[in-house]
């Protein structure tokens, strides 16, 4: 959470000195500063959010895919089991 951080002292350096902003007239370039802080701490949060809905989807999957595979293994062991069946049997 660096760009948060950086972005909360940005901003809190714009409210301690906002006469010396005004003054000088630097509104523009300082809010241009503190928008890029935020452009960059909502790429990390849009990050954030993608690896976390991803690791969602695949602890939602895992009991599905274990399903599978058990039920596939179980059915191929049996077809096994027929055929070695009927091989015995002539």
């Amino acid at each position: 959470m660096r760009a948060k951080d950086e972005r909360v002292l940005l901003l809190g350096e714009a409210l301690r000195g906002m006469r010396v902003l005004k003054l000088c007239a630097w509104e523009v370039p300082f809010s241009r500063r503190l928008g890029e802080a935020r452009g960059r701490e909502v790429r990390c949060l849009e990050r954030n959010a993608y690896v976390w809905s991803a690791m969602g989807l695949s602890i939602s999957l895992c009991p599905v895919l274990v399903t599978l595979v058990r039920g596939g293994t179980v059915l191929q062991q049996n077809a096994y089991f027929f055929i070695d069946e009927r091989i015995s049997n002539f």
